[in-house]
Parts: C-alpha cells; sequence; structure tokens
C-alpha cells in the first residue's frame, strides 16, 4: 500500500519564519515578495529606525522603503557561495546589520538544524528596490 507524505521547500518555510519575525521575505534584490516559492535563497527586508517618511508629489505619506538585511541562501544557484541544504550562506548588506543577522541565524540554527555562515557583503547597507 502507498503513502501520502507532505513536504514543504526550504524556502517556503524560512519565507513563514521571517514573515513571523515581522521581517519582510524577499528577492536576493531586495524585492518584497509576497508568494512564497521555490528560490535557492530568501531575501530579508526590515524596517530601518533612521528611515525618513517620504511623500507622494510632497504631499501625500508613504511608506518608507525597507531597508534589505541580507539573503539567505539555502543552496547554489550557479554560484560558489557553498550554500547547501544543510550549510547555509547568509549575505548581510552593512555592517551596522552584522549583530542583528548573527541572531536571526541563531535563531534560524535552532528552528532548522542547519549551519550559517554569516558573511559581509557590502559596508553599507542597501535600500529596499521596488523599480523606481
Amino acid at each position: 500500500m502507498g503513502s501520502v507524505e507532505y513536504q514543504e521547500v526550504l524556502s517556503v518555510q524560512v519565507g513563514r519564519f521571517l514573515a513571523q519575525k515581522g521581517l519582510v521575505p524577499a528577492s536576493s534584490i531586495g524585492c518584497a515578495i509576497y508568494t512564497l516559492v521555490d528560490e535557492p535563497g530568501v531575501g530579508i527586508l526590515h524596517e530601518h529606525a533612521g528611515a525618513k517618511p517620504r511623500k507622494l508629489l510632497g504631499l501625500f505619506p508613504l511608506k518608507p522603503k525597507k531597508w534589505l538585511l541580507g539573503t539567505v541562501w539555502l543552496r547554489d544557484a550557479g554560484g560558489d557561495r557553498g550554500a547547501n541544504e544543510k550549510n547555509w550562506v547568509f549575505e548581510v548588506h552593512g555592517r551596522e546589520n552584522v549583530e542583528t543577522a548573527k541572531k536571526l541565524a541563531a535563531e534560524m540554527v535552532l528552528t532548522f538544524s542547519v549551519n550559517i555562515v554569516v558573511r559581509l557583503m557590502s559596508e553599507e547597507p542597501l535600500r529596499e528596490y521596488m523599480g523606481d
């Protein structure tokens, strides 16, 4: 007799984990994603304490852009990051975000039973990419 087994891909599991923490899952370049799909990496957007409010035409308030904390690579996507299902690579943008990333990585290590290398990719933080 056969059986049925339910599985979720890692990027869906990680995206849900991030959303439960109040973070926004994103593409690796920092575009917010609202439908979790199978991807080799999941970007992480967060609010920046110093974000200035923006206004459309100087009048209408807009949501401030978020900041790209970094991307957690769950497997290599044609690159040489060294990521696989048990050894993830968390590429962080902005030296000021390293400690936050290390704390988040520690939580992911416990939740997903993986090893994570936290790698600083740029000295300065990057903003959310919105195509503008």
